[in-house]
């Protein structure tokens, strides 16, 4: 009942906008979840200036939990981290990356070129919240081979994950834009495992051409159109050793949607 009177009330002021306006989206709100916001901020940067009339509301927030406000109508989209799609909502792959492990430069590991998946078993962890879906999509890589890192501390922010994993406490990871330049840290490839994840925009199906979510959705299309075009295969040689060195966003090819 919720959604289909929200669904109404959007359909109506998206008429109404529609007559007052000639077509132009001059006006209307857009509430968005984001679970790595850093990835996006390009998106809403180019939304905000294409309409400054949209008040946009921004919240930060699990893959998890932004998914169920989505469904709930909390939401009217949002971008989220995930490896399989929800069939509940309409989805966007604007992005593709990899996972990266990191410690701290004072680490054993922090002079090697690579390590195997199968080194991180039993080994120190510094991790986001379990219902982080980055640290899901990990620990589920490393169960198909049998690995399990011990997680020894538990924060809610990437800052302070950061600040432990220097401090020496244990390794950590992220995706790989979640990084800015620190000199005590050191990315670590490891052989054997896929850590790829895909980020995605979401919404439900009934609000997909509300004027507003749509305009959003083009802008994320465009924005990952030249971003394929500036984007090059890294080296499968060498691995970033430092976090400045790491590639750019990835974006995915058509067909792999």
């Amino acid at each position: 009942m919720v959604l289909k009177a929200k669904k109404i009330l959007g359909l109506i002021d998206d008429f109404e906008d529609t007559l007052s306006f000639a077509g132009e989206l001059r006006c209307g709100h857009l509430d968005i979840g984001l679970s790595c916001h850093y990835l996006v901020m390009d998106h809403l940067a180019v939304f905000m200036e294409r309409y400054p009339g949209i008040q946009v509301n921004a919240k930060i927030g699990d893959s998890i939990n932004l998914i169920e406000d989505v469904i709930a109508c909390r939401l009217d989209l949002a971008e989220i981290t995930g490896d399989t799609l929800d069939d509940r909502l309409v989805n966007f792959a604007y992005s593709e990356q990899s996972i990266v492990l990191f410690v701290s430069e004072k680490h054993p590991w922090s002079q090697m070129p690579s390590i195997e998946a199968i080194e991180l078993n039993d080994q120190s962890m510094v991790a986001r919240h379990a219902t982080s879906m980055t640290r899901q999509l990990f620990k589920r890589r490393l169960n198909r081979l049998g690995v399990h890192p011990k997680v020894v501390m538990e924060l809610d922010s990437w800052e302070a994950m950061k600040e432990a994993v220097a401090a020496g406490i244990g390794f950590g990871i992220a995706l790989e834009d979640e990084f800015i330049h620190d000199p005590r840290l050191t990315a670590i490839r490891v052989k054997g495992l896929d850590l790829s994840a895909r980020q995605y925009v979401v919404c439900l199906p009934e609000f997909e051409h509300l004027r507003p979510i749509q305009a959003f959705f083009d802008v994320a299309k465009e924005i990952k159109a030249v971003r394929k075009k500036k984007v090059t295969a890294p080296s499968t040689d060498a691995f970033p050793k430092r976090v400045e060195e790491l590639p750019p966003l990835t974006c995915l090819s058509e067909s792999s949607l």
